[in-house]
C-alpha cells in the first residue's frame, strides 16, 4: 500500500517553513503531490525518490566546479 506524507511532515523532514511547501506545491517542483479533500498528501516513494535525484544533481554539480 501507497504511504504518504503530510505537509508537517514535509516541513519537519526538509526543515523549511509551511510557505516553502506550498510554493513547491504551487511551482509544481515537489513531486507526488495531491490534494485530498482539503489536505495535500505526498507519496512517500516519489518523495524519496526526488531527494535522491537532487543529492545525485548536486553532487555532480560539485564535481564539475572541481574540473
Amino acid at each position: 500500500m501507497t504511504q504518504f506524507y503530510t505537509v508537517d511532515e514535509l516541513v519537519k523532514k526538509f526543515k523549511v517553513p509551511k510557505s516553502t511547501i506550498y510554493d513547491l506545491i504551487r511551482k509544481g517542483i515537489i513531486p507526488g503531490a495531491m490534494k485530498i479533500g482539503r489536505q495535500w498528501r505526498f507519496r512517500q516513494d516519489m518523495i524519496e525518490s526526488w531527494i535522491k535525484k537532487q543529492t545525485k544533481v548536486r553532487i555532480n554539480a560539485l564535481e564539475i566546479e572541481k574540473v
